[in-house]
């Protein structure tokens, strides 16, 4: 997202909602191939672009990965910039699951629209340039003003 609001000369803002270390979860823990437990790191960011929130994204990442991701502030910083130059990790590939559904209470208060509005979810799985998945993510999308292309 960000090298596309660069691209398009749109405003890019992150408020972060969340960023903490905690133990994976089973299901985390067999997608990422990593021990049960492993420590990951949890980012949930709203992206705003020129003012209006379009995306509530929710990250789990591999903290031995990228042990430095707490230090980091989200709020000015790219995920991907900042993983590519601390950790020399590049995005490569990703499974993702794209569906249509309706946003819950929690999501229309974040991204300001009704509950019921349509919105766009994508699941993804993430690797890394060797083929390493690094990354599980949850974006949720405003269904008016967002769309994605695909090849």
């Amino acid at each position: 997202m960000t090298q596309w609001a660069a691209a398009n000369g749109l405003e890019l803002r992150s408020r972060v909602r969340l960023a903490r270390v905690r133990p994976a979860s089973d299901h985390e823990a067999r997608v990422l191939r990593i021990a049960r437990r492993a420590p990951v790191f949890e980012l949930e960011c709203v992206r705003i672009v020129d003012g209006v929130p379009l995306s509530l994204d929710r990250s789990t990442l591999v903290l031995d990965y990228a042990p430095f991701l707490p230090e980091v502030s989200f709020e000015d910083t790219s995920l991907y910039g900042v993983l590519l130059g601390r950790a020399g990790i590049a995005p490569a590939s990703n499974e993702c699951t794209i569906r249509a559904a309706a946003a819950d209470a929690r999501v229309a208060k974040v991204l300001q629209i009704s509950t019921g509005s349509p919105v766009l979810v994508m699941d993804e799985l993430v690797s890394d340039q060797s083929g390493r998945p690094f990354e599980l993510a949850r974006l949720t999308n405003r269904g008016d003003v967002y769309g994605y292309r695909t090849t």
